[in-house]
């Protein structure tokens, strides 16, 4: 999140803006620890276009399977 004169922005539209690019976001408590840690973790998957987030469950499952 950025704070400025104009209020509050969330940095996946400051990417969007800058960059001119569709920008989806993973967010979830502690991810960056428990993916590193090899551990089970639960995220949220957040972007406008339904063929990204499709393609973005397609890649974690496949990823995901690795693991089992």
């Amino acid at each position: 999140m950025d704070v400025s004169d104009s209020g509050l922005d969330l940095i996946s539209n400051i990417i969007r803006k800058t960059l001119k690019i569709d920008c989806a976001v993973l967010m979830g408590a502690n991810i960056a620890h428990d993916v590193a840690q090899e551990q089970f973790c639960e995220a949220t998957i957040g972007t406008l276009d339904t063929h990204v987030y499709i393609a973005c469950i397609c890649v974690y499952t496949v990823c995901l399977s690795a693991y089992i």
